[in-house]
């Protein structure tokens, strides 16, 4: 290291540097005076004679990797006087390389903070009894984590959960010592962890916080608190009772479901839409008839699916008009809408049904589509036949006019001639004879009219099946 740089330091910091195996080959007076230890007593320790027991073995460990890596380490540590009094320094530890790039000594500066970490460390009692006061009497749980994984504190209701003690350490169940809120909490460690690292998390989830079986639901935040300087210090955890909503929730989409199923089932198109026209939720159907998935018309509007299926254009923006019209009316409304797609021509009866929020604004519609194609053809087909029929009986009732004549005109003659005339038995004869030929033109029409009937029949009861 440079002379003048390293001696600028010297003068103004503490030093100390040390072998590649952190044993102290040089210490200056300044870290002589703070540790209260002499040159003697420190030449040929490790720095863990000043070893405060405050920080985790993981914080030497990384910076140990650090170092011995080449690289420059920078963290505040709290150290112990040989006295036993306590002081905080802000450490620089810069490595010495050799022409390979392995270190052969380390520097290490460092400087006296102890009173800025003791005003923060009162201001963070402050912030604590803060927190303690704002949820003492709560009625959910609230617990406030230090950096340190100590709990620090806790409201009323939260002191009646077994092993909730202040500075309890926080730990997994393998220490029996430890506090686990992993036991009751879901994902506690990744949770925590992010919200030191400054993440506010808010979820819903079951807890057991006496392990007994009864889990309930909660809304859990996880709050990052930070002192005046903006630095993290520690963890704010509430858990406020949310079971009843979130049961009542769970019931109202378990009959929601069933709902959705039987709406699946229809095999009309139906389509449910907000105030706004956006598609919450069709069936089958309703996707089939516009040939889309779930993925391509979810809170689309007619007009915004016109885009989605070009080939509808037109009768997404009729349905569009048809939509306007009804909420116009303020009531329930039936129109015949037609649908051409790939030379094909299908005609619906569509039926929207309005639904009004208590101010009279615009809630949700609901949109049912019968296909009336198959009904129109067979109504036509119905009105051919009947015409058909008139004239067929138009015809035969000509034809049965000129038996009918005869057996009056035979019938009169009877009336008027001699009862012994030989006639008679001929003129009888030829009366059963024409009522014969009636009959049979009489058995025609019938034959044909019940085929008719019958065709008729079965359309009006399919009819009647399908709605």
């Amino acid at each position: 290291m440079n002379n003048f740089y390293f001696g600028f330091l010297e003068e103004n910091s503490i030093v100390s540097i040390t072998d590649k195996y952190g044993k102290i080959t040089y210490v200056n007076d300044k870290f002589c005076k703070i540790s209260k230890y002499s040159r003697k007593e420190l030449i040929g320790k490790r720095h863990n004679i000043i070893n405060s027991g405050y920080h985790s073995k993981e914080l030497f460990t990384n910076m140990w990797r650090t170092i011995s890596n080449g690289n420059t380490w920078r963290g505040e540590i709290c150290n112990r006087a040989k006295d036993g009094s306590l002081y905080w320094v802000e450490s620089f530890i810069k490595p010495e390389l050799d022409k390979d790039g392995k270190p052969i000594k380390y520097y290490s500066f460092r400087i006296i903070i102890t009173e800025r970490k003791q005003r923060e460390e009162e201001q963070f009692y402050q912030t604590v009894s803060k927190l303690g006061a704002i949820f003492e009497n709560s009625p959910g749980f609230q617990f406030f984590i230090g950096k340190n994984r100590t709990l620090l504190s806790f409201n009323k209701s939260s002191s009646s959960i077994p092993k909730v003690v202040r500075n309890a350490k926080i730990g997994l169940g393998e220490n029996g010592n430890l506090l686990d809120f992993s036991s009751f909490f879901k994902n506690f460690e990744n949770n925590l962890e992010d919200s030191l690292l400054g993440q506010e998390i808010v979820l819903e989830q079951q807890v057991d916080f006496f392990n007994d079986g009864k889990k309930k639901w909660f809304l859990v935040t996880y709050y990052p608190v930070d002192d005046n300087q903006g630095k993290v210090i520690g963890v704010s955890i509430t858990a406020v009772d949310i079971d009843q909503r979130k049961r009542a929730e769970i019931d109202l989409n378990s009959a929601f479901e069933q709902k959705r199923a039987l709406i699946s089932s229809i095999p009309d198109p139906i389509f449910f839409k907000d105030g706004e026209g956006r598609w919450m939720i069709i069936n089958a159907a309703a996707m089939n008839l516009f040939h889309v998935t779930k993925n391509q018309w979810g809170g689309k509007t007619n007009l915004q699916m016109a885009k989605v299926c070009p080939q509808f254009k037109k009768i997404l923006e009729v349905s569009h008009t048809n939509d306007e019209l009804t909420w116009a009316t303020g009531g329930s409304t039936e129109m015949v809408e037609v649908i051409r797609h790939n030379g094909s021509t299908e005609e619906y009866n569509v039926s929207r049904y309005p639904i009004y929020h208590t101010g009279g604004s615009r809630k949700a519609m609901i949109v049912i589509c019968h296909n009336i194609t198959e009904l129109k053809k067979n109504k036509e087909k119905l009105k051919k036949q009947n015409e058909q029929l008139m004239r067929i009986a138009w015809l035969q009732a000509h034809s049965a006019r000129a038996p009918v004549a005869r057996i009056l005109g035979l019938a009169n003659i009877i009336k008027l001639s001699d009862k012994n005339d030989p006639l008679h038995e001929e003129i009888l004869a030829r009366m059963v004879e024409c009522a014969k030929t009636l009959d049979n033109v009489i058995h025609e029409i019938m034959d044909y009219a019940e085929d008719d009937y019958d065709y008729g029949y079965k359309m009006e009861a399919e009819k009647i099946n399908r709605s």
